[in-house]
């Protein structure tokens, strides 16, 4: 097993709340909307989950989208999870905006 996955096996309310926020994520963002989780460790060692929601929209809107997120969802479940789950908004470039035959940032 992977070490997110041992994580989130001895963390079980960290996967309840992931599993409970994609909808809620579909809502606010749109059904396509990627959720990718990470396992973040500090310079102490201290490990959390940070999940990245994949935004192609303006940045302004995602940041917008995130703060409706945040009122109708995250703030009542913080505390939950002890700080150890973080959500933000990572900007991407639109995949349906960018030539089948041109790669991606990064890839040649």
């Amino acid at each position: 097993m992977s070490d997110l996955t041992n994580f989130l096996s001895d963390n079980p309310i960290i996967q309840i709340t992931l599993t409970d926020a994609k909808p809620v994520i579909d809502r606010i963002f749109g059904r396509e909307t990627r959720l990718i989780v990470m396992l973040e460790e500090d310079e102490c060692c201290q490990k959390s989950v940070e999940a990245h929601i994949q935004w192609e929209g303006e940045g302004c809107e995602g940041f917008n989208r995130l703060e409706q997120f945040d009122k109708e969802f995250w703030l009542e479940r913080a505390r939950e999870v002890g700080g150890i789950l973080m959500f933000d908004v990572r900007l991407v470039e639109p995949e349906r905006l960018r030539p089948a035959s041109e790669p991606r940032k990064g890839e040649q």
